[in-house]
This record gives structure tokens, C-alpha cells and sequence, in this order.
């Protein structure tokens, strides 16, 4: 305001200058930087694939008392998988037998037996 009460001609006129100021750094921000803004992508719904890599957990023992792991090892007639023994919550490792296989293999059972 002047010293007599009315707005001044002069502060509306610096505040059209300050708003034209600012558009134009805005504009030219937003023509420099384009490589700096980040970039939004649609993708349809029916594009996006879904892979469940956790399978359901399995058990094995009497009750269910280990939860199966991962593999360990295999040979040419068992499996090693690593299991969590669900009442002490330890690890431990278990061989998995295919009996199917030993029983064809001349001695088989008893080589696994020793």
C-alpha cells in the first residue's frame, strides 16, 4: 500500500512480475530436466505374471514333527533335505530314501543297511 491508503500500481505490478518469473523458471525446469523426473509407466493387469517361488510347506515324521527344507544333496537312491524339527525348532538333516531304486540294485538293501 502507498503512504495514502490505496493499493500501489507498483506492488501489483511486482507481483505479476514475481508470478511470471516463477512460471517461467517452472517451464523452464520442466524443459531442462526431463531426463530427472521420474517416469510413470501403465501395465495392464493381464501383462503382469505372477510366480509363487515359496511352495506350501510339507511335513513327514509322526505327527508331522519336521517341516521339510531345503536340498542338500542327492545321490542315485536317496536325498538329503535339510528339516526343522518343529518341537525344538533345531535343524537337522534327513536322508530320504528311494527304496524302489535299492531294491533293484543287486545287494541293495543291504548296502544301505551297513
Amino acid at each position: 500500500m502507498a503512504g495514502n491508503g490505496h493499493p500501489s500500481f507498483f506492488a501489483g505490478q511486482q507481483e505479476q512480475q514475481q508470478q511470471s518469473h516463477d512460471h517461467e523458471a517452472w517451464r523452464q525446469f520442466m524443459e531442462d530436466d526431463d531426463d530427472m523426473l521420474p517416469t510413470i509407466i501403465r501395465i495392464d493387469s493381464a501383462d503382469i505374471v505372477y510366480e509363487d517361488n515359496n511352495p506350501h510347506a510339507s511335513f513327514i515324521g509322526e505327527g508331522d514333527k519336521y517341516m521339510k527344507g531345503e536340498l542338500l544333496g542327492e545321490g542315485s537312491y536317496s536325498k538329503v533335505k535339510e528339516v526343522l524339527d518343529m518341537e525344538s525348532l533345531c535343524r537337522r538333516a534327513v536322508k530320504i530314501v528311494k527304496w524302489r531304486n535299492i531294491r533293484k540294485m543287486p545287494n541293495g538293501i543291504a548296502n544301505v543297511l551297513r
